[in-house]
């Protein structure tokens, strides 16, 4: 069970859901700030990314967006709203928590830019929240944070069909609708004309399927836009 998902957990459950448990019900309640960071799995690679979640509540949402920017990620990703309680950031924002999280890699690998980025980010992260002086600030000013935010399904472009895939883009590339994705080819049938993928929507391609095996219905790719507030 993936425990970003297990939330609010079970304390009869299995390992995973118990540590959900205790997280939800006795570490959130002692703190006001939960910053949940994650590689990009090992399936999808992505531009790395500083994420919040957007909650209903527009003051908690101002607190966000001010933790978000002092992080200091060259890119900034809004999440919309949603009601799946299964998310760790979701149930931070039940308890009215400031909740970032991210993406900073993908493939199961460590990029050294994902790295550096990350570290600066906590640190700055922990000075905003009050945890840390302001001495500890890294000595270099952060980049500009690109805002952007994923709207709809659109974003996301699947697999069309099992086999092995293609990609015709590349990470931060920009994309209008019905450009080709990538396409599908068949290693059990060669003869077969491969399969193009195409994006059903406009925008910055911020996550790439890593592996060439696909099935029918996997992501191999996602876009973003500016966000619009």
């Amino acid at each position: 069970m993936n425990f970003n998902r297990a939330f609010p957990g079970d304390p009869n459950g299995t390992p995973t859901y118990a540590i959900a448990h205790y997280v939800d019900s006795v570490l959130f309640p002692m703190v006001s700030a939960f910053l949940d960071l994650h590689s990009g799995g090992s399936s999808l690679d992505y531009i790395p990314f500083v994420s919040m979640r957007t909650s209903g509540d527009a003051a908690l949402d101002a607190r966000a967006m001010a933790a978000l920017t002092a992080f200091g990620a060259p890119v900034g990703m809004v999440w919309a709203h949603t009601i799946d309680a299964g998310f760790a950031q979701t149930a931070a924002l039940r308890h009215g928590l400031v909740s970032l999280g991210g993406e900073f890699g993908g493939g199961g690998s460590v990029s050294t830019a994902g790295l550096r980025i990350v570290e600066r980010g906590i640190r700055r992260f922990l000075v905003h929240a009050g945890c840390m002086p302001k001495e500890s600030l890294p000595t270099e000013a952060p980049p500009a944070t690109r805002v952007v935010e994923v709207r709809n399904r659109d974003y996301f472009v699947l697999a069309p069909e099992a086999g092995l895939f293609e990609p015709l883009v590349e990470l931060g590339d920009t994309v209008a609708t019905g450009d080709a994705c990538g396409q599908v080819h068949f290693v059990d049938n060669p003869a077969r004309e491969p399969v193009v993928a195409r994006f059903r929507a406009a925008g910055t391609v911020i996550s790439q399927r890593h592996f060439g095996r696909v099935e029918r219905g996997d992501c191999v790719a996602h876009l973003a836009t500016d966000w619009r507030g």
